[in-house]
């Protein structure tokens, strides 16, 4: 296991705990400089990491080989390698992104705790009579 790279896939699922949106994640991630993986193919060509975008950073924290599971044709074994992220942590994450898969995240975007946002809507004064 790359220690680096687990430390960054441990602040990625810290970062979406905290803000709980995959948007404000990926524009942290970004801000600090973060990519996805580089590899190098078997013919020896270097794939560079790509910044990460709302797809590539969904992908990441539904991962179960993050916990130390794998699927295989459907059924959930305990991987060879020890997980990155705890058990715990996982089900959080996955709690909350289920949440704002049912809300659009309107929780998340309420920063100031209206209680109507979205429900009353206002019309600018002009085309009020």
């Amino acid at each position: 296991m790359n220690e680096a790279e687990a430390a960054t896939v441990r602040e990625l699922f810290r970062l979406y705990s905290q803000r709980r949106s995959i948007i404000a994640t990926v524009k942290e991630a970004n801000s600090r400089g973060w990519t996805m993986k580089s590899w190098v193919t078997k013919p020896g060509h270097r794939r560079v990491g790509q910044p990460f975008n709302k797809s590539r950073l969904y992908a990441l924290p539904t991962n179960i080989a993050y916990i130390g599971k794998i699927d295989f044709k459907g059924a959930i074994h305990t991987a060879e390698h020890p997980p990155i992220v705890d058990e715990a942590t996982f089900e959080r994450v996955q709690m909350l992104l289920r949440e704002n898969s049912q809300t659009g995240g309107r929780e998340v975007r309420n920063k100031h705790g209206a209680l109507l946002k979205g429900i009353i809507r206002c019309t600018p004064a002009a085309t009020r009579r």
